[in-house]
């Protein structure tokens, strides 16, 4: 059975055009499923899609009682979806389903994640220089073994195989990424071209802000990358220190002065900023640690049709 998981919030205008599509796109005639998660959508996106339900029960939803952000409630849909392959995909009409087919085809000859990759991303140039930096490094840090090298830069929604399915269902981290959970977990991956259209109505909730929270959980879930770097750096600083005092030592008797105290006041300023960064660091990774461990919920429900 084909499960499609579509979070959503605030798209009340798009729903109707988004499940239309759809359906013109998939085996209506074999078994299948499509799982809306509103994101505690302050509109009327939960009522749009329960009057859909009372005409086509293959079409089910669950209502986040809190907003959690779209990668959680994705994991909600799959969490709850019953397919052995599964499409995510999302709510603003921006993505093609017309490579639903071919998705298939790939998941049946032996891929198990298949992405959907834009053929350019419709941003400046400094944008989307930061945008492939960034995902390049992901791969890179999360030691992605894959046999298959996929540019996820411009990847946007994706395809996954029971094995996949079933493995993120065992997953519970709470501050997390899927993509950053595709990109560790390996799995053979394919993707094919399209191109990536407006959206139908509303305007994007995916801000600067929400792009670097992501960013940051990316990073620190899934890599020690950044505590290796702080450890570097201090090691650094200390053997310059070392140095600078061997050096002031060698140079400089006790009835001389010695100059230079406004350089060492802006030193002791930076070691300082740099000691508070690490600061930082260690208690992002405790609280995180602490969260991952603590018995909340990664979600709550607070409505479901299925």
């Amino acid at each position: 059975m084909l499960s499609i998981v579509i979070p959503v919030y605030n798209e009340e205008e798009n729903i109707n055009s988004v499940i239309e599509e759809l359906l013109e796109n998939i085996d209506t005639q074999s078994p299948y499923e499509i799982i809306f998660v509103d994101d505690s959508s302050d509109d009327n996106t939960f009522l749009n899609i329960k009057a859909i339900n009372l005409q086509n029960n293959n079409i089910k939803i669950l209502r986040l009682a809190r907003r959690s952000g779209s990668h959680i409630a994705t994991k909600a849909g799959i969490d709850a979806s019953s397919g052995d392959k599964l499409l995510v995909i999302s709510g603003d009409g921006q993505e093609d389903p017309s490579l639903i087919r071919d998705m298939i085809s790939n998941i049946a000859d032996g891929f198990d994640i298949v992405w959907g990759v834009r053929d350019v991303r419709e941003e400046n140039l400094f944008s989307r220089l930061i945008t492939k930096i960034f995902y390049k490094g992901l791969v890179r840090f999360t030691k992605n073994t894959t046999n298959y090298s996929v540019d996820i830069s411009n990847a946007d929604f994706y395809m996954l195989s029971n094995k996949v399915i079933n493995e993120l269902k065992k997953t519970s981290l709470k501050n997390s990424s899927l993509f950053g959970l595709l990109a560790w977990v390996g799995f053979k991956q394919t993707s094919l071209p399209y191109k990536r259209r407006k959206r139908l109505n509303g305007n994007s909730k995916w801000g600067l802000k929400s792009k670097l929270s992501l960013a940051i959980d990316w990073y620190i879930s899934f890599s020690p990358s950044p505590l290796r770097f702080v450890v570097f750096s201090a090691i650094t600083i200390a053997l310059a220190a070392v140095i600078y005092t061997v050096y002031i030592f060698l140079n400089y008797n006790n009835a001389t002065g010695i100059p230079g105290w406004a350089s060492t006041i802006v030193l002791m300023l930076f070691f300082n900023s740099f000691i508070i960064l690490i600061l930082g660091l260690n208690s992002e990774y405790l609280w995180r640690t602490f969260n991952n461990t603590s018995d909340k919920p990664i979600y709550s429900i607070e409505d479901k049709i299925v």
